[in-house]
């Protein structure tokens, strides 16, 4: 059988959220966090596109519902991270009530990313993967790619149309 590209690509993908999950379990960086919430972005995306092309023989849901959590506690994380940072360059009277509540929020937030990632259930992953693999018959190369075109022609209709509203507006 002809190498499917959108499952081809999911394993690439699957591969790199486990490599950064376990960057992010052992070592909670910054950059680990970041990289695993980029991975779970295009997880999701490429799902949404499998879900649309196999007419919906495969649902997304089961995958989304895995993911959720984790990237919602993730984006705390790294939020809080990234606003600490920034505190350090500012030079005034509030700085050091505003790094030390930042370094409290992240401490309790870590704790709970470091739950949340502790908790995150690989045999639901598997089990959802098995789901999306017995899809392969309908997602086709030339399915995904004409189903991609559309999804696309329409995010840029829509753009199309706020921007036009917006200059008629602006009149």
């Amino acid at each position: 059988m002809k190498d499917i590209y959108i499952i081809k690509h999911y394993r690439k993908l699957i591969t790199s959220f486990r490599k950064n999950f376990t960057h992010t379990y052992v070592r909670s960086g910054m950059e680990d966090i970041h990289q695993l919430r980029v991975d779970i972005k295009k997880l999701r995306v490429i799902l949404q596109l499998a879900e649309r092309t196999s007419k919906k023989k495969y649902r997304k849901g089961g995958h989304f519902k895995l993911f959720a959590s984790l990237f919602s506690i993730a984006g705390k994380v790294r939020e809080l991270q990234v606003n600490s940072k920034l505190a350090h360059h500012y030079d005034n009277d509030n700085k050091l009530g505003l790094v030390s509540k930042l370094k409290s929020e992240i401490e309790i937030n870590s704790l709970k990313l470091e739950r949340e990632l502790s908790k995150f259930n690989f045999k639901s992953l598997s089990a959802q993967d098995r789901k999306l693999f017995s899809c392969q018959p309908e997602l086709k190369n030339k399915m995904v790619i004409h189903s991609s075109v559309l999804y696309i022609k329409g995010l840029l209709a829509k753009i199309e149309g706020s921007v036009r509203d917006e200059c008629e507006s602006g009149d």
